[in-house]
């Protein structure tokens, strides 16, 4: 459980009031075993040449975060293309985020901050991974932010790429759009190449200003198309992108499993239940109808 206790000395409702609906949010989507204070304040700290920064007390797990100054942050970024205030208040969020992950990775493993110290190259990654999960999330799934976001499913398509995937994806992503709803703007493209470990993959944002990506893999079209046929390489084809869309599913709706069995149980569920229907409603009679039973 986070508690925010508020020492200021100015007037900062309209910073205090996002930060109060983050950790809000935070208590809903993440499980922290031990309380966590965060104590907001005005006054004027030095941490690597700012004023306005965030002490940490990792024994008592405290987290002093200050205001001071930051109303000349937003009148720095007047000039960007940005909203200035909001641009300043998910820089805060990330603040916090970064140092609330620290005890995230701590509480999950069960660990002291001795051993969370010692073996800080280990758990680095993963904290900076859960650091942006916890600002990304929370902004994806907040209705306040949705104006300044881009939105909808974007899949590009090259001219090398076969005519039927084409058709097949266009028919797809029409049915999605009726599914399911893509409140942050996840852009698909396709590689004849093949791909590390895996037909397809999702990628997440570093940073508040980019957005989700998805790749899938068309290495073995060719090969299953001979062996069995148009239809069901076209399926194998739709079957990655859907699993990859259920990482996306998942992301967007703040789930998020430190455990990659989890993920992926989520993700296959999820190409199973969307990919079937698609069949059962859309492709199969489509199929039926235009190039007959034959499937090659």
């Amino acid at each position: 459980m986070i508690t925010i206790t508020k020492q200021l000395e100015g007037k900062y409702t309209n910073f205090v009031k996002p930060i109060e609906d983050y950790i809000k949010w935070l208590n809903s989507y993440r499980h922290f075993k031990k309380p966590i204070e965060i104590i907001l304040h005005d006054h004027p700290i030095l941490s690597y040449g700012y004023l306005c920064d965030c002490h940490v007390d990792m024994k008592d797990r405290k987290i002093y975060y200050s205001l001071y100054g930051i109303e000349q942050g937003i009148k720095k970024r007047k000039k960007s293309k940005q909203d200035a205030f909001i641009s300043v208040v998910f820089d805060v969020f990330g603040d916090l985020a970064l140092q609330l992950s620290k005890f995230y990775m701590i509480d999950q493993d069960n660990c002291d901050i001795h051993e969370y110290i010692r073996q800080y190259e280990e758990y680095e990654k993963r904290m900076y991974q859960e650091k942006e999960a916890m600002v990304h999330q929370h902004i994806y799934m907040t209705p306040a932010y949705q104006k300044y976001l881009k939105h909808g499913l974007k899949i590009k398509f090259k001219k090398e790429i076969p005519k039927r995937i084409v058709e097949a994806m266009q028919l797809f992503e029409t049915f999605l759009h009726q599914q399911m709803t893509f409140p942050i703007r996840v852009t698909v493209t396709f590689t004849k190449k093949s791909l590390k470990d895996c037909d397809g993959y999702f990628v997440l944002p570093h940073h508040s200003s980019d957005y989700p990506k998805i790749k899938v893999s068309l290495q073995d079209y060719q090969r299953i198309k001979k062996k069995h046929g148009t239809y069901t390489a076209v399926l194998n084809t739709l079957e990655i992108l859907a699993h990859e869309l259920g990482h996306y599913h998942e992301y967007i709706n703040g789930k998020w499993f430190e455990d990659e069995i989890q993920s992926e149980t989520y993700a296959d569920q999820f190409e199973q239940n969307i990919i079937q229907l698609f069949i059962d409603d859309v492709y199969a009679p489509f199929f039926r109808k235009k190039y007959g039973n034959d499937r090659v």
